[in-house]
C-alpha cells in the first residue's frame, strides 16, 4: 500500500511519501502564514516577516483549530481553519498527488479539532485511512516497559504525555506547557536579547522592527548551539553571549517543565525519552542528564513498520467516523537501511539530528549550522530519496574526506566534510541507540 503520512506538529509540519521503487521523499516546513490582500505565504518566509509585518502573520492556527475568526481581506481567509487548510493545499502541491493518508497528529488536540481536521481532509480530496496519536507512535517502537514520558514542542507550546508500556503502549494522558513552544522561546530570548543591547549598546532593537526582526532571524540559528560563543551584530551594534549563558535562559525558560522531569526522574529512576527538535534546546540545562534522545526515526518507517496494527484497529474501530488511535502494540525494531545510515551531524563535538529539513553549513562564526538559505552559506546537506546528499553552493571550496567536491554527492556514515575557508569540521554518524 502506497500512502502519504502527515504529521502535524505545527513546528514542522510534514508531509513524507514513498514513490514506486521505495524512495521516500518528504516537504517540511513550520505553520506560519502571512496573509495580505490576494497574498498568501507559508512556512519560513512567512516567519521572516513576522516583526516586520506582524498583524499580516498567523502562527498559532494549528494549535487553536477552529473557527476562531481571521480580520483579513483575503477572499479565502475567514478563520484559522482555512490556514491550516490553504497550508494543507500547499504542501501537497509539492508532492506527487495522492488519494490516502495516515494522520499522525499531537496528543494535545481536542476531539473538536481532530474532528475538524478530519472535514478539512475530506475538502482536499483526500481519504484518511487512520488516524494515530503521534506519541503513541513513536513510543512503539521503543522497547520498554512501565511508564513511560514522552516530551515534545510545537511553536508555541510544549507537552509531556504518560504512556504505559507492556505487550502493548498505551497513551494515558497529556500535560501541555502553554507559550512554552519553540516561538515562544525564541520571542523571550529576544527580550533578554534587547536588554542586553540596551545596556552595552544603549541601542533598543524593539524600537525598529528591521532591528527586532534581525534579532529573531539570529536566534533561529544560534538555537542549534553549534559554537561555545555567539556574536549578535545590527548593524555596527554587536553583542556576545556564551552558550552557557544562553542555557541559563533556556533553563528560566522551561522551568515548569523541566521540575516535572526531576520529579518523574526521581520517582522511576528512568530517564525520559524526547524529540529531537527539543533535545537539542535542552542540551546543557539543569535536565539534560535526565532525558533519553530518541534518534531521528523516519515517520514513515513507523508507520510501515505498524501498517497492519494501524489499518486493523482503524478498520475494527471505524463506524461511522474515523477514530483516533491511542494504542499500539510494541514494533519490532526494523533493521537499519539506507534511509538509517546517517542520523546526526556532529560539530565541535556535539551531535545535531538530521531531519527531513535541509541543513546549511557557513564560514560565518558561530554560525556554522543554519536552517536559513541568506546566500551567505557554503553547503548544503539535504534529503533526496533514502540518501543525503551534500551540494555546495555559490562555488566555495567543500572537502569531503581528501576530496574538493565540484558537484553533488551522496554523503555516508563516518564521512568527513571539511569548508575550505574556515575549516570547520563536520562528521555523519549514526546513533543506533538512545544517548
Amino acid at each position: 500500500m502506497n500512502i502519504t503520512v502527515i504529521e502535524c506538529n505545527d513546528s514542522q509540519l510534514t508531509l513524507t511519501q514513498r514513490d514506486a521503487n521505495g524512495e521516500q521523499h518528504c516537504v517540511s516546513e513550520p505553520g506560519f502564514a502571512y496573509v495580505e490582500h490576494h497574498e498568501i505565504i507559508f512556512g519560513e518566509p512567512a516567519r521572516l516577516q513576522a516583526q516586520l509585518n506582524p498583524a499580516a502573520v498567523y502562527s498559532h492556527y494549528w494549535q487553536r483549530l477552529g473557527y476562531q475568526d481571521i480580520v483579513s481581506d483575503h477572499p479565502q481567509v475567514r478563520h484559522y481553519a482555512d490556514l491550516v487548510y490553504l497550508q494543507l493545499q500547499h504542501l501537497l502541491s509539492l508532492v506527487e498527488p495522492c488519494e490516502e493518508v495516515v494522520l499522525v497528529v499531537p496528543p494535545s488536540f481536542s476531539a473538536a479539532q481532530l474532528s475538524l481536521l478530519l472535514g478539512i481532509m475530506q475538502s482536499c480530496q483526500l481519504k484518511v485511512l487512520a488516524m494515530v496519536n503521534s506519541v503513541v507512535l513513536v513510543m512503539s517502537s521503543r522497547q520498554s516497559t512501565g511508564q513511560q514520558i514522552w516530551l515534545d514542542i510545537g511553536l508555541h507550546h510544549s507537552e509531556c504525555s504518560r504512556l504505559n508500556s507492556g505487550e502493548k503502549i498505551i497513551f494515558d494522558r497529556v500535560d501541555t506547557y502553554s507559550e512554552q513552544g519553540i516561538y515562544s522561546l525564541i520571542c523571550h530570548l529576544a527580550r533578554w536579547l534587547n536588554q542586553l543591547f540596551i545596556s552595552q549598546c544603549r541601542f533598543d532593537t524593539s524600537l525598529a522592527a528591521d532591528s527586532e526582526q534581525s534579532i529573531y532571524s539570529q536566534l533561529s540559528n544560534i538555537l542549534a548551539k553549534s559554537t561555545s560563543s555567539y556574536r549578535i551584530s545590527i548593524g555596527d551594534r554587536e553583542i556576545t553571549i556564551k552558550r552557557q549563558q544562553l542555557n541559563q535562559q533556556i533553563d528560566i525558560f522551561f522551568n515548569d517543565l523541566i521540575a516535572a522531569v526531576q520529579r518523574f526522574s526521581d520517582h522511576s529512576g528512568n530517564k525520559v525519552a524526547i524529540s529531537a527538535r527539543f533535545a537539542t534546546l535542552l542540551s546543557g540545562t539543569r535536565c539534560a542528564d535526565l532525558l533519553a534522545p530518541v534518534p531521528a526515526a523516519l515517520t514513515y518507517g513507523q508507520v510501515l513498520n505498524q501498517l497492519n496494527n494501524i489499518s486493523q484497529l482503524a478498520t475494527a474501530e471505524r463506524k461511522t467516523s474515523i477514530s483516533l488511535i491511542t494504542e499500539l502494540p510494541l514494533a519490532a525494531v526494523p533493521p537499519v537501511t539506507s534511509a538509517s545510515t546517517i542520523s546526526h551531524i556532529v560539530f565541535n563535538g556535539q551531535a545535531y539530528p538530521l531531519t527531513c529539513q535541509t541543513l546549511f553549513l557557513s564560514d560565518i562564526e558561530n554560525q556554522a549550522l543554519r536552517v536559513i538559505n541568506d546566500g551567505c552559506n557554503v553547503a548544503e546537506i539535504k534529503k533526496v530519496g533514502l540518501q543525503w546528499q551534500l551540494s555546495c553552493l555559490n562555488d566555495h571550496k567543500v572537502v569531503l574526506g581528501q576530496s574538493v567536491i565540484a558537484q553533488s554527492r551522496v554523503l555516508s556514515c563516518g564521512d568527513e566534510i571539511t569548508l575550505g575557508q574556515s575549516n570547520s569540521s563536520f562528521t555523519l554518524i549514526n546513533v543506533h541507540q538512545e544517548l
